[in-house]
């Protein structure tokens, strides 16, 4: 079909990951579907809101397979049996950041593979490479793998070990707040020496309109001051909720 519906836009010889695009195929259900031809050789019809680069649909399944393969198959080095029991939750600990990045059905795989998140050849392809990478890097079997920077993927430069806490609040959905040009959750900005306030009073004062940055350094009211302001009732109570520590 050479013509296209308004508004769909040509991808016809665009290169997604391992698929070009070939054909515009339909519209359904207002999304357009475009016939790809894999570098492995076989086609597939996809949905063009999939078809983008650094995430979505890039190849007819091939890759998937690919890395759930390179984890499935593969055992690991008799050479690291010695080392103890680490290397065992360490290989877990591999298959399950492969499966998160390259396997559809994975519970998380659309807060992982969906977002373009990958894994690096060095760790997709040895996990000698990775079981050394972790145990220079501080491992201990108390900790956990994180990504330093949420929006990019797996490898030496972007990861380290957490615990769950430190984890918790590097989630993509933990609050972040900017101050001193900085970006931090509420909970470090508490313990950072520059704040001279409680976390909680950091909070209230937040919620009631003050910038980040003023919240955390200007100085509470002495409790001796808001009780002159008793007289003015509700103005009273607004001190209060202002001032908790």
């Amino acid at each position: 079909m050479n013509n296209l519906p308004p508004l769909v836009k040509d991808r016809r010889g665009m290169k997604f990951g391992r698929l070009l695009v070939k054909e515009f195929v339909k519209v359904e259900n207002r999304r357009s579907y475009w016939l790809c031809e894999c570098d492995c050789g076989n086609t597939s019809i996809v949905m063009g809101v999939n078809l983008r680069h650094g995430g979505g649909t890039n190849s007819c399944g091939c890759a998937s397979k690919e890395a759930i393969a390179s984890t499935g198959k593969l055992r690991p080095s008799k050479s690291l049996a010695p080392a103890g029991p680490d290397y065992r939750r360490l290989w877990k600990i591999r298959v399950g950041m492969i499966a998160r990045c390259y396997d559809p059905r994975q519970l998380f795989y659309k807060d992982y593979g969906g977002r373009g998140i990958t894994v690096c050849d060095e760790w997709l392809h040895s996990f000698d490479a990775f079981y050394f990478w972790a145990i220079a890097s501080g491992y201990s079997p108390e900790l956990s793998i994180d990504r330093k920077n949420n929006d990019e993927g797996y490898s030496p430069d972007n990861c380290k070990w957490s615990t769950a806490k430190e984890q918790a609040h590097n989630r993509r959905s933990s609050k972040r707040y900017e101050a001193f040009g900085e970006s931090k959750v509420l909970e470090e900005w508490g313990r950072d020496s520059r704040a001279v306030v409680c976390k909680n009073t950091i909070k209230i004062r937040v919620a009631n309109g003050w910038d980040f940055q003023s919240a955390m350094t200007t100085p509470a009211m002495p409790r001796r001051d808001r009780a002159l302001l008793g007289h003015q009732g509700r103005r009273k109570k607004t001190e209060k909720r202002i001032e908790t520590c």
